[in-house]
């Protein structure tokens, strides 16, 4: 279980933060991809930036709590003595 968990937790968040973009536009549903999509037809480069950042910073985040989850669910992740 723990190496599944290490091999795709920041996969399934990149994953979720897409398909809420696909659902978003597809449904006619108001948030962040509407958002982004009216920033990147009216050429707003800062918002653009800014939510490519916050987007970049949340698969980051994911990726160190996927760390974190490991070593404490494996406790062999953090032995150096091998």
């Amino acid at each position: 279980v723990v190496p599944l968990l290490s091999l795709f937790f920041s996969e399934l968040f990149a994953v979720l933060v897409l398909e809420a973009f696909v659902i978003e536009t597809e449904f006619g549903l108001q948030g962040l991809a509407t958002v982004t999509l009216d920033a990147v037809n009216a050429r707003d480069l800062p918002l653009v930036v800014g939510v490519t950042v916050a987007v970049a910073f949340a698969g980051i985040s994911a990726n160190f709590l996927q760390d974190l989850a490991h070593r404490l669910l494996d406790p062999r992740a953090g032995d150096d003595s091998v």
